[in-house]
């Protein structure tokens, strides 16, 4: 038998919150919709996530598709999920998504500007709370967008136009080996405190992301998106948190003679092809050593900026490499 002793207060009040939002809307015999509508229990509620949790290691077409057999669907149909749910789990389901709530319905919602999120920022409170509770982050780790896709329109729908990702709901996320440590989403506004500092958008999303770290002298990645050597050195004072990562080249701190131009011409490429430029900035009591190097591997330059490499040295490689004159693997000693 199912026991209720171990259920977390959350699903005790998103089932409350479900079931009140059901009855506003009129739901239930005798109502304006769904007249066999009862009040959902914590289990259910519990089934009803879980099957989403499932649906997204194991994707289908439709939600609605796992809750047939194997028998009946050999590619989406589950077994398990078919012996778990009563009879017309798929009906059940629609009651599901039409009513269920994680914050109170009673309650008059914010200004859209000031609370866009509000639905849900229960559960995104929850997240934030629990995920650096559950995971122990190690020392290097990276901050990058992450996208929720989806077909539908909504007023706070991102146009990705860049990369084939799809349109979605947008967020700034601070990962390591693929866990979601800490969230802020895009059509939140930016942290007051930090726009107050002088910091772009942003850049203020991600320093608030760096709150949730305890430990000093983490190393941190990121992309071009993100880097400059203001942003640098603000993480440094504030969480002391190393930053390495290629950077764009206007308006984001590059000295001026590690900048390389991109050739137009093959010879002209040639000729550069491997030059290394390197900058370090010393003697700044409020900054660490700021390194800026850029390299012309291939056109677009490589550049990067960054405070968490402690010495810049050449270094003599060696690889196995074959040889198509003599036919064979030969070493190759190069400079990194």
């Amino acid at each position: 038998p199912y026991d209720t002793a171990f259920e977390h207060p959350s699903f005790q009040t998103w089932t409350r919150y479900t079931n009140a939002k059901a009855m506003m809307s009129q739901a239930g015999q005798g109502g304006a919709i769904y007249p066999d509508f009862k009040p959902f229990s914590m289990h259910e509620i519990r089934q009803h996530l879980g099957l989403y949790i499932l649906n997204g290691l194991n994707p289908s077409p439709g939600v609605e598709l796992k809750f047939r057999s194997s028998a009946q669907d050999e590619l989406h149909g589950s077994d398990f999920v078919h012996s778990s749910f009563a009879p017309r789990a798929e009906r059940r389901h629609r009651m599901f998504k039409a009513f269920f709530a994680v914050q109170n319905p009673m309650i008059e919602p914010p200004p859209r500007k000031k609370k866009p999120n509000w639905k849900i920022n229960p559960l995104i409170k929850w997240l934030n709370y629990i995920m650096p509770l559950a995971w122990i982050l190690g020392r290097v780790f990276s901050v990058d967008e992450q996208t929720i896709g989806f077909q539908g329109n909504h007023a706070d729908k991102k146009r990705i136009t860049y990369k084939a990702e799809g349109d979605g709901f947008q967020n700034d996320a601070l990962c390591q080996d693929g866990w979601t440590h800490q969230v802020h989403f895009r059509n939140e506004p930016a942290p007051v405190k930090y726009i107050w500092a002088g910091l772009s958008p942003l850049h203020s999303r991600v320093v608030w992301l760096f709150d949730c770290v305890k430990d000093k002298w983490h190393a941190f990645g990121l992309d071009n998106l993100y880097n400059s050597d203001k942003f640098c050195c603000f993480a440094y004072m504030e969480n002391k948190v190393l930053i390495n990562g290629v950077t764009q080249t206007g308006m984001r701190g590059l000295p001026q003679h590690t900048i390389q131009v991109g050739q137009t011409t093959r010879k002209a490429a040639m000729a550069v092809w491997g030059t290394v430029k390197a900058a370090v900035l010393v003697g700044d009591p409020d900054w660490p050593a700021l390194l800026a190097t850029s390299v012309y591997y291939t056109k677009p330059v490589h550049r990067f900026l960054g405070t968490v490499c402690e010495k810049v040295k050449w270094m003599v490689k060696e690889r196995q490499v074959f040889n198509v004159d003599t036919r064979r693997l030969e070493t190759m000693w190069f400079l990194r």
